[in-house]
């Protein structure tokens, strides 16, 4: 008896639980090139003929052509199929292409058996749930969830032996000739690397020498600061499992903040799988339906968004990387996202279908997730704003040639804060910028993220930190951006002698005497139904952080923003409790 592997988002040959089980008595293996894939993106497919091109030359599996291909649910003699009676098998062994809730279901047809087994995820979509059962909407309980949830341990790897060659067919898929015609018709500067073993080894390479820095370098575009496994985990070359058996073994604090991508990513997908209209759909309002722009000036609002004319710094660099590389940070594709959403007023679908053509590393769940400039459910009321950003990053920022390419003379982007070509002079200093009116969409971009937090700000809280003189005045600003940024409900005021900020009842107050940190107190986290890390005990039901530096308040922001989108879920919910309005008589900021 033969078993068909039906190689899918699952392109390697280690730590592969479907191909290990189809091994067991002989396998062969087959890709499906479907007509779906006709419709990637140059370069995307490209990558994918040089991810099958290896194996397929070591004659381990097959790429055959597919107009149609089966499905999770009840198979109809595709590919797999197809190919599992040229070779007597009698079953079909794919990776699990869905959620929890579909592992078992198996569909006979023509006497073979389709078995689904594994998924791409550390833990499988539908499986992590509140106590209730509902599944959650915000990323910090869940990431705790998932932990204490936990995930297999790396399968073991394929045999070297253990194929059975399908031979040539007239539906085998020219793989050399597919990357040529993507590369033609879709350059990139560099090659995304393809070769499993290199990978690997790169994986370990950055768990041996850099994941020690993860938590201090991973929001600094300019240093070569992340792992760049996405490309490899989109296409199924590593799996998570993998990843995380490797930083299991590291004690530094680097590994545990590093442990939580793999924790987004599945979230993400966790939000996709139990509400699969959000990858053309908000799940809650972004903007209301009057705000969005159209016609001319939203087409070239986005087209300077797209080609890297904004003359926001941090954003053209990032969207003219995307065009040379395919790849861009993580904390740059927010800024850019919220730019488009929040400033452009530019629906994040459109903003979507481009990430999709040009990210080598796309990913349905991710790339919503990113363009939805959301955490699950909730979409960011507030802004990434772009100034803030880049005025961060430019305390550092030395761009090098995989963030900027050929942008500028001598490889630098020419607006770039922190170079000797001096500070970005607006949209006009670039080639090709818009120059438009007063009420062009660019221009009002610029003027809405430079007064963004200002319209929020209240006089007495400016007058406040303007005689404010502690060590720690540049954090506590940091700290109130963000708080403010967070969502536009968040007001502020002076309280007790110190910035407060409120929605429906005091969120949190800085403690003023701190002179060794800036000492952020949330009144009543301890009545919130979620448990947040990090925090301090205080009375009252207070909880109380304590930051050092605008580094380690940027490393915070997640923590941050989930207690007060939680506070403002639950005093809209049932916050509204006799205990919290007793409390709400006032409660003494303590540090």
């Amino acid at each position: 008896m033969t078993s068909l592997w039906w190689a899918r988002r699952d392109l390697r040959l280690a730590d592969n639980p479907a191909l290990v089980s189809a091994q067991e008595d002989g396998a062969a293996a087959v890709f499906a090139w479907t007509d779906g894939i006709t419709r990637w993106s140059g370069r995307r497919s490209a990558h994918l003929a040089r991810v099958l091109w290896q194996p397929a030359r070591r004659q381990r599996w097959s790429t055959r052509r597919a107009t149609r291909c089966g499905r999770c649910r009840g198979h109809r003699g595709g590919p797999g199929g197809r190919c599992a009676g040229r070779v007597g098998g009698t079953r079909v062994l794919p990776r699990r292409h869905r959620g929890a809730g579909r592992r078992r279901r198996r569909t006979h047809r023509g006497g073979r058996e389709l078995r689904l087994i594994g998924s791409p995820y550390a833990v499988a979509p539908g499986r992590v749930r509140k106590a209730d059962g509902d599944p959650y909407k915000v990323f910090t309980p869940y990431r705790d969830a998932w932990r204490r949830h936990g995930w297999r341990a790396p399968a073991a790897a394929a045999r070297g032996d253990a194929w059975v060659n399908l031979g040539r067919h007239e539906d085998d898929v020219d793989l050399d000739q597919r990357a040529a015609h993507g590369d033609a018709a879709d350059p990139l500067v560099n090659v995304h690397e393809f070769r499993e073993d290199r990978i690997v080894e790169a994986l370990a390479d950055f768990v041996a020498e850099r994941l020690h820095l993860y938590g201090e370098d991973r929001d600094r575009p300019d240093l070569d600061g992340t792992s760049r496994l996405s490309t490899a985990l989109a296409f199924g070359q590593v799996h998570p499992r993998t990843v995380l058996a490797l930083t299991a073994r590291e004690k530094h604090p680097g590994a545990r903040v590093f442990e939580s991508e793999p924790a987004w990513r599945d979230f993400h997908a966790d939000v996709l799988f139990h509400h699969p209209e959000a990858l053309r759909t908000s799940l809650t309002p972004v903007l209301r339906d009057a705000d969005w722009i159209e016609g001319r000036d939203a087409d070239a609002a986005f087209m300077a968004w797209r080609d890297g004319v904004t003359g926001f710094p941090l954003v053209d660099a990032g969207m003219r990387q995307l065009a040379q590389t395919g790849w861009m940070h993580n904390r740059v594709r927010m800024v850019v996202a919220s730019l488009l959403v929040k400033d452009l007023r530019i629906p994040w679908q459109r903003g979507a279908d481009h990430f999709r053509r040009t990210l080598v590393d796309y990913d349905h769940a991710q790339n919503q997730a990113q363009l939805a400039v959301g955490r699950g459910h909730r979409p960011r009321r507030g802004a990434v704003l772009p100034h803030l950003q880049s005025q961060h990053a430019s305390a550092h920022l030395r761009p090098r040639a995989s963030l900027c390419g050929a942008l500028g003379a001598g490889g630098r982007h020419p607006c770039v804060s922190g170079t000797d070509r001096g500070p970005c002079r607006g949209a006009s200093s670039h080639p090709g910028a818009l120059q438009g009116s007063e009420s062009h969409p660019l221009v009002v971009a610029r003027s809405r993220t430079g007064e963004y937090v200002r319209n929020m700000r209240d006089a007495d809280v400016d007058l406040w930190m303007g005689h404010y003189t502690s060590p720690m005045k540049d954090v506590v600003q940091h700290l109130r951006w963000i708080l403010l940024a967070s969502d536009d409900r968040v007001e502020e005021s002076i309280k007790w002698s110190t910035p407060t900020f409120s929605y429906r009842g005091d969120i949190a107050s800085f403690y003023p005497q701190g002179s060794m940190a800036a000492v952020l107190v949330f009144h009543r986290a301890g009545l919130l139904p979620t448990t947040f890390p990090g925090l301090e005990p205080a009375p009252r039901d207070g909880r109380v952080m304590r930051i050092i530096s605008i580094a380690e308040a940027e490393d915070r922001r997640d923590t941050i923003e989930d207690i007060v989108h939680a506070w403002i879920d639950w005093r809209d919910g049932a916050g509204s409790s006799v205990r919290l309005e007793m409390a709400d008589a006032g409660v003494t900021p303590r540090g």
